[in-house]
């Protein structure tokens, strides 16, 4: 605990849940209060932080030749962030943007104040899992399956002049989600080992953004829009032949299809006064 009504804690645990599975736990948190004292009334201050973490493991042993671990994450954040951008560092000008606002002019000079009719908000949630599976056949052949799947979302919002004048926005969104699959199948004859696997990923992404500035003044809204989804798969092979403990030679190929797709949509409008 702390000033700003910090607060930072961590906690794990881990141990045998059956005779055959093992499990572990960890949880961790973070908040404090905004330490930026925003002027403008009824908008909240700057640099508060709020974060949560997850993170647990499962390993269960079915069998003596069968292994599986499952791993999954999560983790959330939620941020009024602030930028040296946001500071009056100069005397305001004679007839400039802080001359016509009392509340920013009232800033100068003070490093831990800010005037903003939109505190900056930043907010992730991401989260992941993933999946080992190894099953040995017999003493030369055996199987490694690797599964992950993951999932970002962010979202920004920031005000567009860094000052109280107008309700000028810039939002962002991004959609992140990726999912993988491989196959390994492992052989090991005496001086002869080798792997032949195959292996699928895909990923998708989409940003979205939106700033308005409304007038007085010449007005603008602009928009953009952009989409980028990814396949790839491979098949592959690979060999190595141990002539001594020390020399060895290794030999492989390998078949890659990536198709990647990038739309992109941009957007202007101009409000004249």
């Amino acid at each position: 605990v702390g000033s700003f009504s910090l607060f930072d804690d961590s906690a794990t645990v881990s141990g045998p849940v059956a005779s055959n599975m093992q499990a572990s736990l960890s949880v961790s948190r973070f908040v404090h209060d905004g330490y930026v004292h925003n002027v403008h009334p009824g908008f909240p201050d700057a640099g508060a932080a709020d974060r949560t973490a997850v993170r647990g493991q499962l390993r269960w042993e079915p069998t003596s030749n069968i292994d599986d671990t499952l791993r999954a994450d999560y983790l959330y954040t939620h941020e009024n962030f602030i930028t040296t951008g946001v500071f009056i560092l100069l005397p305001p000008p004679s007839g400039g943007v802080a001359a016509v606002t009392p509340l920013a002019a009232s800033t100068f000079g003070h490093y831990h104040q800010v005037d903003l009719d939109n505190t900056p908000v930043a907010t992730e949630l991401s989260y992941g899992l993933s999946n080992e599976l190894n099953w040995r056949f017999n003493d030369h052949w055996s199987l490694k399956s690797l599964t992950g799947y993951r999932s970002d979302t962010s979202i920004g919002v920031q005000d567009g002049d860094l000052t109280g004048i107008t309700p000028n926005y810039n939002i962002s969104t991004t959609n992140e989600y990726t999912l993988s699959q491989e196959f390994n199948l492992l052989h090991n004859y005496g001086a002869l080992s080798g792997v032949v696997g195959l292996y699928y990923y895909y990923e998708y992404s989409h940003f979205h953004y939106y700033g308005a500035n409304p007038p007085p003044g010449n007005g603008t809204l602009n928009l953009q829009d952009t989409l980028q989804p990814t396949v790839s798969r491979a098949a592959f092979i690979q060999e190595t032949y141990h002539f001594t403990p020390t020399l060895s030679l290794t030999a492989g190929v390998r078949y890659t299809q990536d198709i990647k797709n990038f739309n992109d949509f941009n957007s202007s409008i101009y409000l004249l006064p």
